[in-house]
């Protein structure tokens, strides 16, 4: 991975990574400038923007991740099915699951990494909940289907699973696309970020879910569940895309955190 710098937006240029100086941000106080005033701080815009867009991106991003480790630990039940194509698509996906761990383990170091380890842990396990909830929801629609219902609980848990898993990355993949073009003009420093998209992983995940399709059904699965026949759905998807959500969860790992809590209202971008 290339090395990704940006520039302090509020005391100059410094050498830390965006997403350092993002993390380390929720560790500490945003870094403050006096505007000739005294003891009147504030965060400028871009620095408010850079940390919000930031978490959103990793907590999601985290989210879909152990999502989708679940669906794949769910063929330790299906040895029968782990072979060939979806053999070699399931490990292809644990490995790109392990790089962006030790990515994200090899940027963020010492309480930070702490911090954000705690931070994540807590978001998806808030989340977890929901995510079964349209995992059930999906299964119940797919049910509908007679090849799909005739399959034995173990499987037609896996295929829900991974089915969900799939929608889950695509949407992170395509929401930080949307909030980098969404944001550049306020905070061009955002598409510094682009080296956290789970795009690959999206098609190498679409990929063994078709070959799981054709297995099971002789032919990848032709039919479409969109979000809203799925209950519960699209307010997942609001979620993952609420700064003021994410603010809310940070603000309540904050208060269990052994370090320095966040300070202050830092309002998310609009």
């Amino acid at each position: 991975m290339n090395p990704l710098y940006l520039g302090n937006p509020i005391v100059g240029v410094t050498r830390e990574s965006l997403l350092y100086k993002s993390l380390k941000a929720m560790q500490h106080n945003i870094d403050k400038m006096n505007d000739n005033v005294e003891n009147h701080r504030f965060e400028t815009l871009e620095a408010r923007i850079s940390r919000s867009v930031t978490y959103m991106v990793l907590l999601r991003h985290e989210l879909a991740k152990q999502t989708l480790s679940s669906s794949l630990s769910l063929f330790a039940l299906n040895r029968h099915l782990y072979r060939l194509d979806i053999k070699k698509g399931a490990r292809a996906l644990v490995n790109d699951i392990s790089k962006y761990d030790h990515m994200t383990g090899t940027i963020i170091n010492g309480k930070t990494l702490e911090y954000y380890d705690g931070l994540t842990d807590h978001y998806c396990m808030r989340m977890q909940d929901k995510v079964k909830h349209c995992q059930q929801a999906m299964d119940a629609i797919m049910a509908k289907q007679p090849e799909y219902s005739a399959l034995v609980p173990d499987t037609r848990r896996l295929l829900c699973s991974l089915h969900l898993s799939v929608v889950l990355v695509g949407y992170c993949f395509e929401r930080m696309d949307f909030e980098i073009e969404h944001y550049k003009q306020r905070c061009l420093p955002l598409e510094r970020l682009r080296f956290l998209s789970l795009r690959n992983m999206y098609f190498r995940a679409d990929g063994l879910l078709a070959a799981l399709q054709r297995t099971l059904f002789g032919k990848r699965d032709q039919v479409t569940v969109t979000s809203p026949e799925v209950d519960g759905l699209d307010s997942l998807l609001l979620q993952m895309a609420s700064p003021e959500h994410i603010d809310e969860i940070i603000r309540e790992y904050d208060k269990e955190f052994d370090g320095t809590p966040f300070e202050g209202d830092a309002p998310m971008p609009v």
